[in-house]
């Protein structure tokens, strides 16, 4: 992982919350419905209305800022050279024994975001 995927995953978010319909968004049975009416219908279960409910396009303005709070502090901590995070003294390469884990869980979350994006690396800037 690499901040710059972290940059990249806050950019799609932002471009694809810009697109979507206003929030809130409700959730009532199957229905998932907004200020302007209805915005989708799940077909499997309730439960896929209520989880799109909870994440609507309002998480993902912090949901970006957390990714791009993540993707500075690994700028500022982390050495070029050889990945080594100052913080916590391991290294920030998925292999290394000595492996930093303070970036675990907004990598993973950006990593998930480029993948249902389709995109497998960021795009150039």
């Amino acid at each position: 992982m690499s901040r710059e995927k972290m940059q990249a995953a806050a950019k799609i978010l932002r471009e694809v919350a810009a697109g979507t319909s206003p929030v809130p968004w409700k959730a009532s049975g199957n229905h998932l419905d907004g200020p302007k009416g209805a915005v989708a219908i799940a077909y499997q279960c309730f439960a896929d209305a209520r989880w799109m409910m909870l994440v609507d396009s309002g998480l993902a303005e912090p949901l970006a800022n957390w990714l791009e709070d993540a993707a500075d502090t690994w700028r500022q901590q982390v050495r070029e050279s050889d990945g080594k995070h100052e913080e916590c003294g391991g290294r920030v390469n998925d292999d290394d024994p000595d492996r930093c884990w303070c970036f675990e869980y907004p990598s993973a979350a950006a990593q998930h975001i480029l993948d249902r994006a389709g995109r497998a690396e960021p795009a150039p800037v």
